[in-house]
């Protein structure tokens, strides 16, 4: 999966931000059968590669400064995610030896590019610094405000939590460190259309669970020229423990990237 977000940002007051940001998915899974398996009548079975990309869902949201003193700050995010995402991606499948599947087929839940339902996001974040040191926690959530999309179907409601601490070396160079904790229902109801089940991932009981996870991040600031005050940020996910519902393949290490420019 890659996902390119823009943050739009805009701030009326010392106290409110406002928000929108629309996304953009691109995802694709390849699919083998074990070694010497076979399909029913002695034919053999064949390798999948399947495709979706295309606008995700659009976040709109408010950041209400709650409190604040030298060198802590606590503020409140309220917002909701429309469903701008397709969910009704059709199943594109390339093999090396024949074609399956048909293009009346849903794909997968998960590659999906959005909720279809509107969702509702809150996180609550603090921030604190003294000297070159800074630290900070932030609990998330979506609620999902549907019982159902217009496929049958709804993503489990999530909960997030997050610890973090960091140090600057160099004025305009921090290096932190995260943990993250994160809890995601099953998918609730199941694709009313048509839709093969070759798989786990095609059985809503297959999704969501609990994973634990360590963040190592690097905060750059360009400390002059043509691009001064401009920042980029980088951080390394690395899963630590998974606990899936029904049967997931195990998480990969992710890699996130965000510039950013205020003005």
């Amino acid at each position: 999966m890659h996902m390119h977000m823009l943050d739009l940002m805009y701030a009326p007051t010392d106290w409110l931000n406002l928000m929108l940001m629309p996304q953009f998915m691109d995802m694709d899974m390849s699919l083998r059968v074990l070694n010497g398996a076979v399909a029913e009548g002695g034919h053999p079975l064949v390798r999948h590669h399947h495709a979706t990309g295309g606008v995700g869902d659009t976040g709109m949201y408010g950041l209400v400064k709650l409190w604040e003193i030298p060198g802590q700050h606590l503020h409140l995010t309220l917002g909701v995610s429309a469903p701008t995402g397709d969910i009704g991606q059709k199943i594109k499948v390339h093999t090396h030896t024949a074609n399956a599947g048909t293009p009346t087929e849903l794909i997968h839940y998960g590659m999906q590019l959005g909720s279809g339902t509107w969702d509702f996001k809150p996180s609550l974040t603090y921030t604190g610094q003294a000297d070159s040191w800074s630290w900070g926690g932030q609990v998330t959530g979506t609620k999902r405000l549907e019982s159902r999309n217009d496929q049958g179907y709804s993503l489990g409601d999530a909960i997030q939590a997050s610890v973090w601490g960091g140090f600057s070396p160099l004025h305009w160079l921090t290096a932190s460190v995260r943990g993250v904790y994160t809890a995601q229902g099953r998918i609730r109801g199941e694709y009313a259309r048509p839709h093969s089940q070759i798989g786990p991932m095609d059985f809503p009981a297959s999704y969501g669970g609990n994973y634990w996870d360590v963040g190592l991040g690097l905060n750059a600031v360009v400390p002059a020229g043509s691009f001064q005050g401009h920042r980029l940020s980088v951080e390394w996910l690395e899963p630590v423990s998974t606990q899936v519902n029904g049967y997931q393949l195990d998480r990969k290490a992710g890699l996130f990237a965000t510039w950013s420019v205020a003005f």
